[in-house]
């Protein structure tokens, strides 16, 4: 029953049905990525939190990075518990951190206030009025009243030697269409990543060919797809 509940989330996820989904891409208004090989998978967290991993090779001494919070740990949870690593968590969105200031988190949980972006410095995330939430770095994004914010981003070499890290065993990031923002830093740290899972965010701006792009450069890099979920938005890579 659990691992039928988990499919039916995925299948729902963030409000986009597996039907809706296909029709987007018979248009060509979506994409649906081939995973370009195999491996074994594992899917940890529930509803926004969920993702796919593969579990070869992790332990208790893999690094990992989480990218965006929100209210959903579900998943970085489910890595401590299932394998005992230590998760380092990055948000700097107010609704975020004071949500993370009313949970019990164990002690391999470690939240850092930072941002991902593709400089070092501060930035504008802006709530969108669709969201109750997710922030955004944009300019651009009509936002509800009083829900911008000034936080602080770094960038992904910074954030790791920073942080003394010499490789990232699982980097996730769900940052709400600025991963292509991102994408130039990851491919040159792609040598000290082992898996990468990334939510695409296309659909915003109507533009699959971005996303399509973003795989391609991580496959070159080394970074080879080895699952997409049912309704196109999760991406998992492996080296």
């Amino acid at each position: 029953m659990q691992g039928l509940q988990g499919k039916v989330s995925a299948l729902c996820k963030n409000g986009i049905s597996v039907i809706e989904h296909r029709i987007r891409c018979a248009r060509g208004e979506d994409i649906h990525g081939r995973p370009s090989i195999r491996r074994a998978e594992v899917g940890l967290g529930s509803g926004d939190g969920r993702w796919v991993i593969s579990p070869d090779r992790f332990g208790p001494d893999s690094i990992v990075y989480s990218f965006g919070i929100g209210r959903n740990i579900t998943f970085d949870l489910a890595l401590i518990r299932r394998f005992g690593c230590k998760v380092h968590a990055f948000d700097p969105t107010p609704l975020a951190n004071e949500w993370l200031q009313s949970q019990n988190l164990p002690d391999s949980f470690h939240v850092y206030p930072w941002g991902l972006a593709a400089y070092d410095g501060s930035a504008r995330f802006a709530l969108p009025e669709s969201h109750s939430v997710s922030f955004v770095m944009a300019t651009d994004v009509p936002s509800k009243s009083k829900s911008v914010a000034e936080c602080q981003v770094r960038r992904l070499p910074t954030i790791r030697e920073s942080l003394g890290h010499d490789h990232i065993d699982l980097l996730k990031i769900d940052i709400e269409g600025s991963e292509y923002d991102v994408l130039d830093d990851i491919v040159k740290e792609s040598a000290r990543i082992q898996q990468l899972v990334v939510e695409f965010h296309h659909r915003w701006s109507r533009s699959p060919s971005r996303t399509e792009q973003a795989i391609s450069r991580l496959e070159e890099c080394g970074l080879r797809l080895f699952h997409v979920s049912a309704n196109g938005f999760e991406y998992s890579f492996v080296r």
